[in-house]
C-alpha cells in the first residue's frame, strides 16, 4: 500500500502529524481572535437594523383610524399580545424543564486534550507534547432528587398553565374596561356638545374637538397596546360589545371562583414545596459517574471505573471534622 521504505514512511508521518498539530493549533487561535471581533460586528449589525426599524415607525397621529367589531379585536388581542406571547413562552419553558429532569442521566462524551509545551516553543510543537483522549460518562445523580425535580417541574407546568388561562382572563376584562371607555368619551362629547349655547361662534366647539381627539388618541393606544398591532390607530365599536347578564353574575359571584382559590392553592404548594426542599439538604447527597473504557487515547492505554461523588452534609447536624465535605473516591477498573 505505500512504495516507501519503513524509516521514509516514518519520516512523513511524523511530518504529517507536526503540520496537523501546527494548523489546529493556529486554527484555535485565530478563531478565538475572530470570535470577539465578530461579536462586535454582529451587535454593530444589530444595533443599525434596530435604529433603522425604529426610523421606520411612523408618526402616530399620522396613523389611519380604524374600527374594529369586538369579536375581531379579541381575536387580534389573543395572537398577538405581548402579554399573553410571554405567557405562553413561560409554559413552553416549564415543560422543556419537565424533560430537562431526565437529561442529567443521559450518557456524555468527554474528549480530554493537554498541551505541554513553553510559549516559546509553540512553533516547534510536536506528537509528543500532545495528549488526548475520549470516554463516555454516564452519570446517576441522587435518587432523592431526581422525584423532587420531577414533581416540581410538573407543578410548575401546572402553575404556568393556570397562570395562562388568568392572563386571558385579565386581557379580556381589559379589553371591556377600554371599550367602555370609549362608549363613555363618544357619550361625554354629544352631551357637551348638545350643551352648546346656541351664540357660540365655534371656539367652544373647537375646544371639544380638540379635547375629543386627545382622548380617542389615548384610547387608541390603549387599544394598539392590548391588540399588540401598532399599524392603525385602532378602535372596537362599542355596539359589538357582548352585554353582562348581572342576574348571572350576582349568582356567580356568591361563592369563590375555582381559578381564584387554584391560584391561592399552588402558592401554598410552593410554600410546602420550599420547606420540602430545606428539609432534603440535611440528607447526604450521593452522585456516582461511571466512566467507560478510553474510546481513544494518544497513548494506546485505556482506562475504565467509576467515580462516586462525596456525601455531603449541610445544617447544623454536620457531623465533627467533616462540615459539608467528604473525599471523592475513584475506583479504577
Amino acid at each position: 500500500m505505500f512504495p516507501f521504505p519503513p524509516v521514509v514512511r516514518s519520516f512523513l508521518f511524523s511530518l504529517f502529524e507536526r503540520a496537523w498539530l501546527r494548523t489546529a493549533l493556529c486554527f484555535c487561535l485565530c478563531a478565538t481572535v475572530c470570535a470577539s471581533c465578530s461579536v462586535d460586528r454582529h451587535m454593530e449589525k444589530r444595533r443599525g437594523e434596530l435604529m433603522a426599524r425604529m426610523d421606520a415607525v411612523p408618526d402616530w397621529r399620522q396613523l389611519p383610524r380604524k374600527e374594529i367589531s369586538w369579536h375581531q379585536a379579541l381575536a387580534m388581542m389573543m395572537e398577538r399580545n405581548i402579554d399573553l406571547k410571554k405567557s405562553e413562552q413561560s409554559l413552553k419553558t416549564t415543560k422543556r424543564s419537565v424533560i430537562n429532569v431526565f437529561t442529567q442521566i443521559i450518557p456524555g462524551v468527554n474528549l480530554d486534550w493537554m498541551l505541554t509545551k513553553e510559549l516559546s516553543d509553540l512553533a516547534k510543537v510536536t506528537a509528543s507534547d500532545v495528549e488526548y483522549n475520549t470516554n463516555i460518562l454516564f452519570n446517576m445523580p441522587s435518587l432523592t432528587q431526581i422525584p423532587f425535580d420531577y414533581y416540581s417541574a410538573k407543578a410548575a407546568v401546572y402553575t404556568a398553565e393556570k397562570t395562562l388561562e388568568m392572563k386571558k382572563r385579565e386581557l379580556v376584562a381589559r379589553l371591556y374596561q377600554q371599550v367602555l371607555s370609549y362608549r363613555n368619551a363618544q357619550l361625554s362629547y354629544n352631551n357637551q356638545l348638545s350643551s352648546l349655547p346656541y351664540d357660540d361662534d365655534g371656539v367652544q366647539k373647537k375646544k371639544l374637538d380638540l379635547e375629543r381627539e386627545r382622548n380617542l388618541n389615548e384610547i387608541s393606544q390603549g387599544f394598539a397596546v392590548l391588540l399588540g398591532n401598532m399599524d392603525a390607530r385602532w378602535l372596537v365599536k362599542p355596539e359589538t360589545m357582548p352585554r353582562l347578564d348581572w342576574g348571572r353574575y350576582r349568582a356567580a359571584s356568591r361563592q369563590l371562583d375555582l381559578l381564584v382559590v387554584t391560584m391561592v392553592a399552588m402558592e401554598l404548594e410552593a410554600s410546602r414545596l420550599q420547606v420540602l426542599n430545606a428539609k432534603l439538604k440535611f440528607f447526604p447527597s450521593v452522585d456516582i459517574n461511571f466512566y467507560s473504557p478510553t474510546l481513544f487515547s494518544s497513548t494506546g492505554g485505556t482506562y475504565g471505573g467509576f467515580f462516586c461523588g462525596s456525601g455531603r452534609y449541610e445544617g447544623e447536624h454536620e457531623p465533627a471534622g467533616r462540615a459539608g465535605y467528604a473525599p471523592d473516591i475513584l475506583v479504577p477498573v
